[in-house]
């Protein structure tokens, strides 16, 4: 949410047996701070921040002033007007967080320092010096173009390194616009059949409505190498006859089609076999998946092996399929939209790499992430560390969810009339609304956290498949181009009557936490350990059952992840006294207006930041008696160990920050699922259905939260 704060505290610090004593002493200034640096920082959420550190070299300093500005005529009159640090007492010289305004891409910034030395003195600023904000966005890796497969293909020598044999697994490939060019394809692979029969065995085919296809078998009287495309908004479809018993021989053959705009193309071991002339453009279809050696995972598999499957984005000449054919795996890189290797793994060698997003953090998930939105802490704890920053928010969990989005199907679509159990042919419509449910929320970070269903895998199979479900969702989310922080569950707890012994479900959720811990680190996404408890936790996460966190657990599991990802900050000071002067030590707050009067000394203290969940004030004195007092209220008595502050208007603030989360969760909530959801969208829509165009009106309402 985006918030702009200038949380501001006049305290009053009661002093008992500390006499205050002023002793001017001439002394030199210290030297101007020299060797003046800035550099970007990321952070673990993987959003655009554009944060910079600073350093310096400063002898004999105990303190510091940065004054950070948009220009230079602005920093040569003192004007800080990104970020005035006020005086912070601290040795630190460098790692100094640059607290300003949210910094552009482009942005050209200005900044100097000037330094305190214990006896008070004040250096001159240094020289200015200058940085320029990097227009580049967040590095999004390349990312393979999602293939799923689903069951026990195996992998066999190959022509190129392996090959596959499917043996009845299917293998999905996403659809993305490079599989439906219109200016021309190609589609190449090589084939070992196992068995040759007069039905059809596709190698390559996509139904979206302007069809793909690659395959050998028999259609009418002939039989041989077949290929169909809609061309001209009209369906072509074309075989040319060959030797069955030369394809059938054992060996490996390469089998080809290709279509420039003015013919198609059939090809055997590099030579043509077939060409119908026909000039025009192909039609691009809809999103529907490709599937490699079937018909749609359903019928006409090809039976045998497969390997180096390739589809290109424009038609590939003779000479261009003589060199496919020639077994050289970087032979025809011009054009290539997808290539399956299959050398050990299903993966597309294409990749791309994804446009980096904004700002906005998605939750996703089953019961876990779910109760996250009731109670706001994790949200309030990253707004609260980013403040001038236009962070939102979106928690998409579901309540007991799955990694196939089972509990999200609901009634299934308006289709289904006759139960709550979607219909056979709307099987994975949970899963479909999953993904627009992702879409809607346009994630530039997704924080997932599938896993808990894990617990009730008690038979291989059941483990292997949320195995397999799980690769598969990810291998999706990753085509989004956000970036991934895969969450562990947690593990239940033996509760009484409900879950006696809670021993098994836990160690099939520890084989699931190791499986996802595993795979983040293969898919280079950063895994969190939400299962094993937390050293540096004392406690353990307090639950309401055997199954569901409590409200302080769900604020427990906000601190652990806000450690993980960098959000977590102690925001403490130190009252001390040294010399007979009383001495503030600060590093992310800014103590200013010194006064002294009868009762003490009188001050202003600048927070940064709110306190939030991960982030305490803190406060701890060396002065024996010093009481830290705010409009009459005392706050703390200070001594040696750090003293938690739980009063003041920053704790106000950051309380009401929080509830206008939970509020703007809950308006999203009610876009996601209303109350009447099945009249406005499922079987009795006929009756409420227009009333869905108003859902677009929480967007608004949600917007007004997050301002």
């Amino acid at each position: 949410m985006a918030l702009t704060y200038a949380p501001r505290m006049k305290h009053f610090l009661l002093i008992f047996a500390v006499v205050l004593l002023l002793a001017p002493v001439l002394k030199a200034a210290p030297a101007d701070p020299q060797q003046l640096a800035a550099k970007e920082i990321g952070n673990p959420l993987g959003l655009a921040l554009h944060e910079h550190a600073f350093s310096w070299k400063a002898a004999g300093q105990v303190g510091y002033q940065v004054l950070v500005a948009s220009d230079s005529q602005k920093l040569g009159a003192d004007v800080g007007n990104l970020w005035n640090s006020g005086k912070r007492r601290s040795v630190r010289q460098s790692n100094i967080l640059c607290r300003s305004l949210a910094l552009q891409p482009g942005q050209e910034v200005w900044w100097k320092v000037r330094v305190w030395d214990k006896e008070g003195d004040l250096s001159e600023w240094s020289k200015p010096s200058s940085f320029n904000v990097p227009n580049s966005k967040v590095k999004v890796g390349s990312v393979a173009r999602p293939t799923t497969v689903k069951g026990k293909p195996r992998y066999v020598k190959g022509r190129i390194g392996q090959a596959i044999n499917l043996g009845g697994a299917v293998i999905t490939a996403e659809d993305y616009d490079a599989l439906r060019s219109t200016k021309g394809t190609a589609i190449a692979a090589w084939i070992k059949p196992e068995k040759i029969t007069n039905s059809w065995q596709c190698i390559y085919r996509k139904e979206d409505g302007a069809r793909r296809l690659l395959a050998i078998g028999q259609d009418g009287a002939h039989w041989g190498v077949w290929c169909g495309f809609v061309i001209n908004g009209r369906y072509v479809e074309y075989g040319a006859p060959f030797d069955r018993k030369i394809l059938g021989d054992g060996q490996w053959h390469h089998i080809a089609v290709s279509f420039d705009g003015k013919a198609v193309t059939l090809y055997v071991d590099g030579k043509p076999i077939g060409n119908k002339p026909i000039s025009g453009s192909l039609s691009s279809g809809n999103n529907t998946p490709a599937f490699v050696g079937s018909y749609q995972g359903t019928g006409e598999h090809f039976q045998g092996a497969i390997d180096d499957l390739r589809v290109y984005s424009r038609g590939l000449v003779q000479g261009e399929i003589a060199k496919l054919a020639s077994a050289d795996p970087k032979a025809v890189t011009e054009g290539l939209a997808a290539h399956w290797s299959f050398d050990g793994e299903v993966a597309n060698a294409a990749t791309y790499t994804p446009e980096a997003k904004g700002h906005r953090v998605v939750l996703l998930g089953g019961s876990l992430i779910h109760g996250m939105e009731d109670y706001g802490f994790f949200e309030a704890a990253v707004t609260a560390r980013w403040p001038h920053h236009d962070l939102t928010f979106r928690n998409v969990g579901w309540p007991a969810d799955d990694v196939f989005g089972t509990a999200r199907g609901e009634f299934g679509s308006a289709r289904n009339t006759r139960s709550w159990k979607p219909p056979g042919a709307e099987a994975g419509f949970g899963f479909t609304k999953m993904m627009k449910h992702i879409a809607e929320a346009n994630p530039a970070t997704l924080i997932v956290g599938y896993g808990a269903e894990a617990a009730y895998a008690d038979t291989e199979a059941k483990m292997n498949d949320f195995k397999a479900g799980y690769e598969k969702l990810i291998t999706q989310l990753e085509s989004k181009g956000a970036r991934l922080i895969l969450l562990t569950p947690i593990p239940q707890k033996k509760w009484p009557r409900t879950l006696s012994d809670p021993t098994p479900r836990n160690r099939r959720l520890a084989q699931a936490a190791e499986f996802i811990l595993k795979l983040a680190s293969k898919r280079k996404h950063l895994g969190i350990d939400l299962f094993t408890n937390d050293a540096e936790q004392q406690e353990e996460l307090e639950y309401q059952d055997a199954l569901r966190l409590s409200p302080k657990g769900y604020k427990q599991l906000s601190v652990r992840l806000a450690h993980r990802l960098g959000v977590a900050e102690p925001l403490s000071f130190q009252v001390g006294g040294e010399e007979d002067q009383l001495n503030i030590e600060a590093e992310v707050l800014a103590i200013g207006s010194p006064v002294r009067t009868k009762e003490g000394l009188r001050f202003d203290l600048v927070l940064d930041r709110l306190p939030a969940t991960g982030s305490p004030f803190l406060a701890s004195g060396e002065v024996k008696g010093a009481e830290l007092w705010h409009d009459g209220q005392k706050l703390a008595s200070l001594g040696q160990k750090n003293e938690s502050l739980k009063f003041g208007p920053d704790f106000h603030q950051a309380e009401r920050l929080r509830r206008l989360i939970v509020e703007k969760n809950a308006l999203y909530r009610h876009k996601l699922r209303p109350i009447n959801e099945a009249y406005i969208f499922l079987f009795r829509r006929h009756e409420m259905g227009h009333l869905a165009k108003e859902m677009k009106d929480f967007d608004e309402l949600v917007a007004s939260k997050e301002e």
